[in-house]
């Protein structure tokens, strides 16, 4: 794990010598049959568990990059340091564009025109890539955030809040770490391990990032009602049949499960989507 950070240019950190081992082994990938994903046979006979140790292996390159989006101080309600938002969603952009997105584009606010000084919105698209025709297609949108609070040593904090620091039991400390850079970013990882292992993503995946979330989201509500637009019913009388036409619907109208990327976790070492 160590030697594959060395070799693709971060340092790693060290390991907490306090850091307890598990109780328990880690649970085992979940069985097709329990994730319930109905009809979608491309996934049947994938086997997840590659996915699993693959980013077990990498937990070092994934801590360096959390370290740097760490330090990116986007804090919203800190209206100076907002174009710091900015930087956050294209660090963002640009590992999608890396990732081989077939779209990765700012959305201007919808409430720019009443505060000059709000961020885009980010929009990205990796395509679903098996075999299945478009009409079975399954669309996926993960929603998370890039802008963080307010955070000074000052405040109380034991360390630099925007360096990821390991602390002696082993957490890793920074704002945003878990709410919400770490989780909203895991899904490009996702992404990327699919890449390396020469698996087929078996969804089109949809992030909505946006930068104004821990100041109230402006502007989101507005962007959601327009681009939950819904595609134009088409009728053909002859054969029976009802087509839908998405040419004019709204960027979210073809997403059928939503996943909020932002939340508590539950015990210290269970995170939750």
């Amino acid at each position: 794990m160590r030697e594959q950070a060395i070799k693709e240019g971060f340092t790693p950190l060290r390991k907490a010598a306090t850091m307890g081992a598990a109780s328990s082994a880690p649970p085992a990938p979940p069985s097709i049959a329990e994730l319930r994903i109905g009809d979608m046979a491309d996934l049947r006979g994938q086997d997840l568990a590659p996915l699993y140790k693959f980013a077990e292996d990498r937990e070092e390159i994934y801590i360096q990059r959390l370290r740097e989006a760490v330090a990116i101080k986007g804090v919203s309600a800190w209206v100076d340091h907002r174009p710091k938002i900015v930087e956050m969603l294209e660090w963002a952009k640009a590992w999608a564009e890396k990732l081989g997105a077939v779209e990765a584009r700012f959305v201007e606010n919808p409430k720019k025109g009443e505060d000059p000084t709000l961020p885009p919105l980010l929009l990205i698209t990796f395509a679903c890539e098996t075999e299945r025709p478009p009409e079975k297609v399954r669309t996926v949108c993960a929603y998370g955030h890039l802008d963080v609070q307010p955070a000074k040593k000052a405040d109380g904090w034991d360390t630099e809040p925007f360096e990821l620091t390991e602390q002696p039991d082993g957490r890793l400390c920074g704002r945003g770490a878990s709410d919400d850079k770490g989780p909203a970013l895991s899904w490009l990882w996702v992404v990327e391990a699919h890449r390396k292992l020469g698996l087929k993503l078996p969804v089109r995946l949809k992030l909505l990032y946006e930068g104004m979330e821990e100041y109230g989201s402006e502007g989101l509500p507005e962007f959601v009602a327009k681009e939950a637009r819904p595609p134009e019913q088409r009728i053909d009388e002859q054969k029976k049949e009802i087509t839908l036409d998405f040419k004019n619907a709204g960027w979210l109208a073809d997403v059928d499960h939503f996943c909020v990327s932002d939340n508590q976790w539950l015990p210290q070492t269970t995170p939750r989507l």
